[in-house]
């Protein structure tokens, strides 16, 4: 059990990432780019339940996206973070944008980390082929954050 205003950030490597990950029970908000928010069918469906859409080469989009995740907070609604920023080309963990750091300090919300392991076989970067894979998710313990902590 998680406080219901909880960050969770975890690894991405493939689409199946998130379709494991909703095997958690967990409510929650994701936040993923505005090419996938914008698919027909799969990012209409992401819009009306309050996910929300980023633009990667837009400044202005991350800060307002990183709003509309303090506002879920707000509503002790839980938001779901991949602060790598995209997948993974080789399955190895990239280094971590630091918003869902920063969002975590201002808000004071805990940070649940998660990992998934074994879907790079399930759904490859830049593949539409779903293969057979052994997928692992690891639940870490929860981290406090306090306001006015340094990132």
């Amino acid at each position: 059990k998680i406080p219901a205003n909880t960050i969770i950030i975890c690894n991405h490597v493939s689409f199946a990432d998130v379709m494991c990950l909703c095997l958690l029970p967990y409510d929650v908000k994701y936040l993923s780019k505005s090419t996938i928010t914008n698919l027909p069918f799969v990012g209409w469906v992401m819009r009306m339940v309050g996910d929300i859409g980023v633009d990667r080469n837009d400044r202005n989009s991350g800060r307002e996206a990183l709003a509309k995740c303090q506002g879920w907070l707000d509503h002790n609604m839980s938001v779901m973070i991949f602060p790598e920023g995209t997948r993974s080309k080789d399955g190895q963990l990239q280094e971590f944008k630091d918003g869902a750091f920063k969002l975590a300090i201002a808000s004071g919300a805990p940070i649940l980390p998660v990992a998934v392991t074994g879907t790079a076989t399930a759904w490859a970067k830049n593949s539409w082929i779903i293969g057979p894979a052994n997928v692992t998710l690891y639940v870490g313990d929860l981290i406090r954050s306090e306001p006015g902590e340094d990132v």
